[in-house]
């Protein structure tokens, strides 16, 4: 706290602070509602990531002096649906990117933060959120017309997340990260016409198998016939990273081919990336 305190004294008139790192600091909300009190109107990149933020902390942040800021992360402070809501009302127009990642939002947050005011938002990071398909339609619901980078891997989506995804007011999106959740051909053939946005890159494998109640289920489920049909989409021009892991315990001629894989490398709209995870252990 009395660093904090100091920190801001020494900034009570900030006028070339720009960027502000406090990563791993053990900044809990009395820490936070006290650093808000100072002027941090040039402040354009924030980050505030593995800390103790909860909503006392980031209700200050949501009323601080931040006109500027066009950056901020609040990864893995372990915020809930409750905490993130007065995040909605945060003062900063101007911000383009920001990281929620590895929190407990849940769909429950995302319903919260249906009322945002983010309309210039170009990054939007919910990796590890324990999101469901309900959460999914909060989200496409919001309006973000110059959202480019939409990350969702690690949550707890299905197939019939996939559809909901096409409803998303985002025509510049360029980037959907999927991987980790659980999508098989279903969601590929949905994720054809994603051809309606900008999509360069798309991840949806993750070659790594999860345990469910005592039983082991692949989280890749997307076979040879989905993937040919996502290689014969209209995108003009889509990157697909598939890992070389383990791809489950069914039958394998089922699953993901690296052959067929290479044959589909000439395709000229769908680059298919074989990326080995093995290959550093």
């Amino acid at each position: 706290m009395q660093a904090v305190r100091e920190l801001a004294k020494v900034f009570r008139d900030p006028n070339n602070v720009e960027l502000i790192h406090m990563d791993l600091c053990n900044l809990g909300d009395e820490e936070l509602i006290e650093f808000c009190r100072a002027n941090w109107d040039n402040v354009r990149y924030l980050t505030l990531a593995n800390n103790n933020i909860k909503k006392r902390g980031v209700h200050a942040l949501a009323n601080a002096r931040l006109a500027e800021l066009k950056d901020l992360s609040l990864s893995d402070n372990g915020i809930d649906a409750e905490s993130i809501q007065p995040l909605c009302h945060c003062n900063s127009k101007k911000l383009e990117k920001l990281n929620l990642s590895f929190n407990y939002l849940g769909s429950r947050g995302l319903i919260a933060l249906e009322g945002n005011k983010w309309r210039g938002l170009k990054t939007l990071s919910l990796m590890s959120n324990s999101i469901t398909n309900r959460g999914v339609v909060s989200l496409v619901s919001m309006n973000f017309p110059y959202l480019d980078q939409l990350l969702l891997s690690h949550n707890h989506l299905t197939d019939d997340c996939a559809p909901v995804l096409l409803k998303g007011q985002w025509p510049q999106l360029k980037v959907l990260e999927l991987d980790g959740n659980f999508m098989g051909d279903t969601a590929l053939r949905s994720l054809c016409r994603l051809s309606c946005y900008k999509l360069q890159k798309l991840n949806l494998f993750d070659g790594k198998t999860v345990i469910i109640n005592n039983s082991k289920e692949a989280r890749v489920l997307a076979s040879m016939g989905g993937l040919r049909e996502l290689a014969r989409s209209n995108f003009e021009h889509l990157r697909v990273e598939i890992p070389l892991g383990k791809l489950g315990e069914t039958s394998r001629s089922k699953f993901i081919k690296c052959t067929e894989v290479k044959d589909m490398l000439e395709n000229n709209h769908v680059d298919i990336i074989l990326v080995n995870l093995n290959k550093s252990t």
